[in-house]
C-alpha cells in the first residue's frame, strides 16, 4: 500500500469518527430525545449505610426513568407485543387480544385447502392408475 492510498483510508476513517458528532449538531433540534411521559425526573441516589441493601434498585429504577429514547422504546415494545405476540400487558397481567390471529388463520386455512386439493388429486390420479391396469406394477398406497 503506498502513502496515497494509507493518507485515503486515513481520512476515511477520520470521517466515520466524526461524522456522527457534526450530523448531531446539525440535526439535534430534529431529535426528540427527552421523556415525554408524566413523571418526575429521578436523580442517581446516594449510597449511604441505611439504604445499601436497596441501592441497587433505587439505581436501577434511576437509570430505567433517565434512558434516552425511553418514550420510544416503550412505543416500540408496546407495538410489538400487540402486533407479534397478540397481548398487552396492563399492570403485570397478560391480556390475550381475540382475534388478532385472524390473518394467521385465513393464511393456515388457505394451507389446508391448498394441501386438501393436492390430496384430491393424488387420490384422483391413484384411482385413475388402479383402473387403467396398463401392466404396470400395482402396489397399495394408503393416502389417507
Amino acid at each position: 500500500m503506498n502513502k496515497k492510498m494509507a493518507a485515503a483510508w486515513l481520512i476515511c476513517f477520520a470521517l466515520l469518527l466524526l461524522m456522527p458528532g457534526a450530523v448531531w449538531a446539525v440535526t439535534k433540534d430534529r431529535f426528540q430525545t427527552d421523556a415525554t411521559e408524566n413523571t418526575v425526573s429521578t436523580e442517581i441516589p446516594k449510597l449511604t449505610k441505611d439504604n445499601y441493601r436497596d441501592y441497587p434498585g433505587l439505581v436501577e429504577s434511576a437509570f430505567n426513568a433517565a434512558v434516552p429514547f425511553r418514550s420510544q422504546l416503550i412505543s416500540f415494545s408496546s407495538l410489538t407485543d400487540l402486533k407479534l405476540f397478540c397481548e398487552k400487558s396492563i399492570n403485570d397481567k397478560v391480556v390475550r387480544i381475540t382475534g388478532c390471529f385472524t390473518a394467521w388463520n385465513r393464511t393456515l386455512m388457505i394451507i389446508r385447502e391448498q394441501i386438501c386439493l393436492q390430496k384430491d388429486s393424488l387420490h384422483r390420479s391413484h384411482r385413475s392408475l388402479r383402473h387403467r391396469s396398463s401392466g404396470f406394477p400395482t402396489g397399495t398406497v394408503n393416502l389417507s
